[in-house]
């Protein structure tokens, strides 16, 4: 595993040009493709000017390319709650330009194509980013009414993915494969800035069905897979956990309530964890646990550096975290208890 280099320094760092970045349809994306596609597009970036852009695709890998483009440039970063047109549309209204790999749906005058090829990688002088003022808009899901914009400056995003270096490092994993989208934070976090960092290839496309989990886990090197409750819950009478356990390093499931049985059953026959992680697009990771026993699910466990307590009630949990963008507590509205 090659060294870890957080995002702001991550295109200045010393890499091999034959380091696999990420498995797409056009094959390995290695880590001298990685930094021409970069800065091809930083400079066509710098031509056009601007001060922010929307990012659009589906494909981690493109994302990725995208997203170290823009912070390069000093542009305002914004991800998606989805990519329908609508709320697409409401976002590129709010931006410069539209990053995307296609102008379909896109208001055409706005969209800057993402081209995977590049020049000369050394056509852009990467400088170590600012991490106060590069920005990130992110959204939450819309699940539970209109998706809110959320501002995060780089500074919470890179302490959120060393805490998930230090803790989970031991896990040994090479490659990343998942099943939840790059644009939402859970997705961002552990799908691509976190492998990019760690020097993890990167799968480029999203998982749909058990029986890719079952090739995939067999074919990259190492893997973990970052998942939510709604893929476990549907695959679990579809794998042969012990076989893909072979295979597997861990497996994270974050988005949602994944029921203890579900949790129970996966680190029953698995040879490696199933850690669930609690948070949220504000907070970001709060804790974690892996529940062996469905009866007695294990408490959750804070992530590194997260204070937890409760509010002025008595019952609702505030967090204070390096992931938040201020230093004042933060009330979840969620229910908790301390003990």
């Amino acid at each position: 595993m090659d060294s870890f280099f957080p995002i702001s320094r991550l295109l200045g760092g010393s890499r091999r040009a034959d380091h696999p970045v990420a498995y797409s349809a056009r094959g390995k994306e290695t880590w001298g493709d990685f930094r021409a596609a970069v800065g091809s597009l930083a400079r066509r970036l710098e031509v056009t000017g601007g001060q922010s852009s929307l990012i659009v695709s589906d494909d981690a890998y493109t994302l990725s390319v995208a997203l170290l483009a823009a912070l390069h440039t000093g542009r305002r970063v914004v991800l998606p709650a989805t990519l329908q047109e609508g709320h697409l549309a409401t976002l590129a209204a709010t931006v410069d330009d539209v990053l995307a790999t296609s102008r379909a749906g896109l208001p055409e005058r706005k969209v800057l194509e993402i081209f995977l090829t590049g020049g000369n990688e050394k056509s852009w002088s990467f400088d170590d980013l600012d991490v106060e003022l590069c920005e990130l808009e992110l959204h939450t899901s819309g699940s539970t009414g209109k998706p809110e914009a959320i501002r995060k400056p780089l500074r919470c995003l890179e302490a959120e993915v060393g805490v998930l270096e230090s803790t989970f490092n031991s896990l040994g994993a090479q490659s990343v494969l998942a099943t939840v989208p790059a644009y939402h934070i859970y997705g961002l976090l552990f799908r691509v800035l976190w492998p990019l960092s760690a020097g993890r290839a990167l799968e480029a496309q999203a998982l749909a069905f058990p029986e890719e989990l079952t090739v995939l886990a067999a074919q990259r090197p190492a893997p973990l897979l970052v998942s939510s409750p709604a893929f476990l819950k549907r695959a679990l009478p579809m794998l042969d956990l012990e076989d893909i356990g072979r295979h597997l390093r861990g497996i994270f499931s974050s988005g949602g309530p994944l029921p203890p049985e579900i949790a129970a059953a996966y680190n029953a026959k698995l040879n490696c964890e199933l850690v669930e992680v609690y948070g949220s697009t504000e907070t970001g990771g709060i804790a974690r646990r892996v529940v062996v026993d469905a009866t007695v699910p294990p408490p959750w466990r804070p992530m590194p550096g997260v204070d937890v307590a409760l509010g002025e009630d008595g019952g609702t949990l505030t967090v204070r975290s390096p992931f938040l963008a201020t230093t004042d507590a933060f009330a979840t509205g969620d229910l908790g208890e301390i003990q």
